[in-house]
């Protein structure tokens, strides 16, 4: 195998190891190859200030890349690692595969690890993140260059959750089609079932909980939109634009796929909670053991995505968080609506599945923010 020239991707069961390569004639071209192509925090820091969508009042907006976190250094990944492998399946890392450079199981490769590069390289006496995307998610990344601003960001949060209003907009690429074409104002609740053992915990949704459930932060509720923007039913693939102001607990993953029975493609924690019997989307039970299963796709889909079956492990996990807004920001009159636009490889795969983004919401194609006035009338009080 080591004398191939071609990428090898590999697939992991339990003692069983699976190669399979791409259909491209030039493997190396590839979009999902090199997602990840940081090898220090020196490079990450310098395409993160290659990549600024917005610098002012305060804040740097970067759009973030695939496969980087913030919340975790190098020593609290493997204080965690053990608990986190045994409760969810993570996107495959390419420990062992040479030719690839996607490798970042321990968040060497981190925002906060990066920061006094980025600091540096910006001239910013300080820099600190203010909100990030999930390490599998792509988007809108704001840093603060003061914990002034840290905290005016935080009360646009506060003001959002009094309002009951979604400010975060997520492009995501599904399968199968959504069990609703629209949903608007819903209200719904996130919350944890613990096994009989008391051992583990799976997130799922509700929409019967009480208030002093809430109170006592036993259940999460989020507001949420969601609206089907392309359809491409040959591929059985989905284009939808999801907004909420919950991320908890892989919130936008769950919705996708327990509450629309439509996950995200690349998704291996909450894809298997759906399954097709003839040829219909069902909903399976979360302590059900097919649960734990890696995600299955069809292969047609996968063929046009030009991979051979087992390779669902290697695609990534198709979310995008495409617009964040700041209600109140930079000045209690204004609205800042911040936009990123996805990745080359998200773009490649819509076309790929023949599925349209730009006469939907062409404004996600620009980077450039932007300010709304709101008047005084619905200015927070």
């Amino acid at each position: 195998m080591s004398g191939m020239k071609s990428v090898i991707f590999a697939v992991h069961k339990p003692k069983i190891k699976f190669l399979c390569r791409c259909f491209c004639s030039n493997l190396n071209k590839h979009p999902y190859d090199e997602i990840v192509p940081f090898h220090t925090n020196r490079q990450l820091a310098k395409y993160v200030c290659e990549n600024i969508l917005y610098n002012k009042n305060g804040i740097i907006v970067c759009n973030k890349p695939y496969g980087i976190s913030f919340s975790r250094t190098e020593s609290q990944w493997k204080k965690g690692l053990s608990s986190i492998k045994s409760s969810v399946i993570t996107h495959k890392v390419f420990e062992e595969i040479q030719d690839h450079t996607i490798s970042n199981a321990e968040d060497k490769i981190n925002l906060f690890d990066a920061l006094p590069y980025i600091k540096s390289n910006l001239s910013c006496e300080s820099l600190c993140v203010i909100k990030c995307p999930e390490k599998y998610t792509t988007g809108v990344a704001i840093l603060g260059q003061s914990e002034n601003v840290r905290s005016k960001v935080q009360i646009c949060w506060e003001r959002s959750r009094g309002q009951k209003i979604p400010l975060e907009s997520y492009l995501a690429i599904c399968t199968g089609k959504p069990l609703e074409d629209h949903v608007d104002n819903l209200r719904i609740g996130i919350t944890l079932d613990v096994s009989e053992n008391g051992k583990m915990k799976k997130a799922y949704l509700t929409k019967k909980y009480s208030h002093a459930s809430v109170l006592k932060s036993r259940v999460k509720v989020a507001s949420v939109e969601s609206h089907l923007l392309s359809t491409n039913e040959n591929q059985s693939a989905a284009l939808l634009n999801l907004v909420t102001n919950q991320k908890k607990w892989h919130f936008v993953r769950l919705f996708l796929a327990t509450y629309l029975l439509s996950p995200a493609i690349g998704d291996h924690i909450f894809a298997s909670r759906v399954k097709k019997i003839m040829g219909m989307a069902v909903p399976v039970d979360h302590w059900n053991p097919s649960t734990l299963q890696p995600q299955k796709l069809d292969k047609n889909l996968l063929k046009s995505l030009e991979l051979l079956p087992g390779s669902e492990k290697f695609i990534p996990t198709m979310i995008h968080l495409s617009e964040v807004k700041l209600i109140g920001f930079p000045k209690r009159s204004q609205d800042l609506v911040l936009s990123a636009p996805p990745p080359q490889y998200f773009t490649w795969t819509l076309n790929r599945l023949g599925l349209h983004l730009q006469e939907n919401l062409p404004s996600l194609l620009e980077s450039k923010p932007l300010i709304k006035q709101i008047s005084a009338s619905n200015q927070c009080k």
